[in-house]
Parts: structure tokens; C-alpha cells; sequence
């Protein structure tokens, strides 16, 4: 099992790597929320052990918290000594690469809003200033639900779920639509 300093590493370490993203305390705190929801769904078990609280701005593992709190609204700039990706079993590297995959491609807002949603784990625990534990189970149940649950990009070529990526010939190719409206032709391109 990995625990919230690597997992926190991961995303830290992926944002930095990026030329346009940049990891702040708060986008970090939603990604491990999403993280380990997705692993107690898809897994039956938790991500790291740390406890998950509900805040007034989501979900948020406290150590996590004040040990970037230095930064404010700034990017966290490293990763601690001696991180490596190869600390995470290949179950957990495909998760967290699944979930850069669905939520990184969201701000740390758009993710405050989609954790702030009715009957999500976070509103169910949430009462203002109790910084009460969004539990496990409730993580669990909520992100087992379909609209909830993460897809994996491994399964999709590994059951040749193509529909999950787009519409494909049978040589596997992605079809481009043909508009029909302005007489455009795919196939002079």
C-alpha cells in the first residue's frame, strides 16, 4: 500500500513535469480524495491510510494540508527526496494514472464543485467547522455507482472496448465523421 506522501509525490511530481499544470495544496487535496475513492470502488481497499476530512472547500487529509500550507495559493515547486514512481505496485501506478486521466483535466475549482454536488461523500460528512471524516464506506459505495466510476484504460484495450475511446473500423482506426451538412469529404484530406 502506498501512502499520502508518495500518492501526493505522484500528482506533485506530474504536474511539475508538465509545462502547463501546476499543483496547488488545494487541486492536490481533491486529487487524493478522488484517488482513494476510486481505489476503495475499483480495488476494495484504500489508497493510503490516511483520514479524509470534510472542509468548507472539500475533501482534505490534513497532514497533507499543513504540509504544503507554506505555499498558499502558490505551486508546490518539489517532491520530497527519494521519491519514486516504481514505490507503487503496477495496480496503483494504473490507478493514479486513471485518475489524472478523468480529473486532471479539471481545476482545483471545478473540482471543489463536483465534491460540493448533492449525496457526494463530502456534503453527507460535511457540517460546518466539525472537520467531521468523510468515512471509507461512504467513499466506496458512492464512487461504485456507474456515473461514479472510473474508467480504466487498461481494461478498455484489454477487453477491446473500443466504444469507450470512439467509433473504430474493423483495422481498429478511428472513423472520422462525415458532415453531412456542408458536403465535406474525410477522405480528401
Amino acid at each position: 500500500m502506498a501512502n499520502v506522501n508518495d500518492v501526493s509525490n505522484f500528482f506533485v511530481d506530474w504536474a511539475n513535469k508538465s509545462e502547463e499544470e501546476h499543483m496547488t495544496n488545494l487541486w492536490l487535496n481533491k486529487l487524493l480524495f478522488f484517488a482513494q475513492g476510486q481505489c476503495l470502488a475499483r480495488y476494495g481497499k484504500p489508497l493510503f491510510n490516511d483520514a479524509i476530512e470534510a472542509w468548507d472547500y472539500g475533501p482534505v487529509i490534513p497532514a497533507v494540508y499543513r504540509k504544503y500550507k507554506g505555499y498558499g495559493r502558490n505551486p508546490i515547486s518539489v517532491v520530497d527526496d527519494g521519491y519514486t514512481p516504481a514505490k507503487f505496485t503496477t495496480d496503483e501506478r494504473i490507478l493514479l494514472a486513471d485518475v489524472l486521466r478523468e480529473y486532471g483535466v479539471y481545476n482545483a475549482s471545478a473540482l471543489v464543485s463536483k465534491t460540493h454536488q448533492p449525496n457526494t461523500p463530502w456534503s453527507d460528512a460535511y457540517i460546518e467547522g466539525a472537520n467531521n471524516e468523510i468515512t471509507p464506506a461512504s467513499m466506496k459505495d458512492y464512487f461504485q455507482k456507474p456515473e461514479n466510476s472510473l474508467k480504466c484504460f487498461e481494461q478498455v484495450f484489454s477487453t477491446n472496448n473500443l466504444e469507450a475511446i470512439g467509433r473504430r473500423d474493423a483495422d481498429g482506426y478511428l472513423v472520422l465523421p462525415k458532415d453531412e451538412d456542408d458536403g465535406d469529404n474525410w477522405d480528401e484530406l
